[in-house]
């Protein structure tokens, strides 16, 4: 194999970084809209839910990108900034769609 291409499972880490991009535009375009939508958010909220995910898809292929090009801090810099912003996209996608119950000291 060539010496100057980085591989991942006896593939071009450049074609994970293409393949990694699918996601990040399928999930631009569908979203859970009707989740989201149900629930009053703050502005600022409602845009992260909306573009969050494909954010963190899309940081995750300039990683891999990064990965290829033998720029290791960058690589691991983008994945954890990718990994951050998932886990705050699924704390606020799980956490405010539940409607809350109230507790039983309220009702007495």
């Amino acid at each position: 194999m060539n010496e100057d291409i980085v591989y991942l499972l006896g593939i071009p880490v450049y074609f994970w970084s293409l393949l990694v991009l699918v996601p990040t535009i399928l999930y631009a375009f569908i979203w859970p809209k009707k989740l989201v939508q149900t629930n009053q958010h703050s502005h600022q909220t409602y845009l992260f839910l909306r573009w969050g995910h494909s954010l963190s898809w899309l940081l995750l292929a300039l990683a891999l990108f990064a990965w290829a090009s033998h720029s290791t801090l960058v690589a691991v810099l983008l994945a954890i900034a990718g990994a951050a912003i998932y886990l705050v996209y699924m704390i606020l996608l799980t956490g405010g769609s539940k409607p809350r119950s109230k507790s039983k000291n309220e009702n007495l």
